[in-house]
């Protein structure tokens, strides 16, 4: 116990217990299958605590040895971006960069072809990825016109915060398909979202 003037920065265990509580408790309701896109090193360690969470998870990359640890911990390995869509609830993208989400998202069994063979209303898509304003709102716009949800929500740092599930997130978009996706967000990051 701190004593007068001092500040203790240890978490209390009552802290810790309730935060423990509300991933478990959460964890079991989420009845989503998640997709997700883009399995460089953040990629994997992403879809590691979203497995270790007991989340049923498909991946895809355009590297398949780099999603051989996923399987082997659990994942479904997807042949194309779009088969990752058809699959799951929830897509999220983690790519380097811009070019390679519009390249993904436009090519033959890419990711709009993906939306475009779902029924409109059922899908959600959650980019992770940093990138500029105007190639957000054109994947949004895209996303929308095809009857999906769309959040942004970059990562602006990936060191050690990863591992320890703490990633800084900060989220626009949908807030329905927000509120859905809080659940998974507890397992690899700590998150804020604006509304305009």
């Amino acid at each position: 116990m701190a004593t007068p003037g001092e500040c203790n920065t240890e978490p209390s265990l009552e802290l810790l217990q309730v935060k423990n509580t509300f991933i478990e408790e959460n964890t079991k309701a989420a009845p989503k299958k998640i997709g997700f896109i883009g399995m460089g090193r953040l990629g994997q360690i992403i879809v590691k605590h979203l497995l270790n969470s007991r989340h049923v998870v498909s991946i895809w990359n355009q590297s398949v040895e780099k999603c051989l640890k996923s399987v082997e911990a659990g994942a479904q390995l997807c042949l194309t971006p779009s088969e990752v869509v058809r699959n799951s609830d929830i897509i999220f993208s983690c790519v380097s960069g811009p070019d390679v989400v519009k390249s993904l998202f436009y090519r033959d069994e890419g990711i709009l072809q993906g939306f475009k063979n779902c029924e409109p209303g059922t899908k959600g898509y959650v980019e992770l990825t940093f990138m500029d304003s105007s190639t957000s709102n054109e994947i949004a716009k895209a996303i929308r016109d095809n009857g999906g949800k769309y959040l942004e929500a970059p990562i602006y740092d990936s060191g050690r915060r990863a591992e320890e599930g703490s990633l800084p997130l900060l989220c626009s978009g949908d807030l329905e398909l927000f509120k859905e996706c809080e659940v998974y967000f507890t397992t690899f990051s700590e998150f804020q979202i604006f509304d305009p």
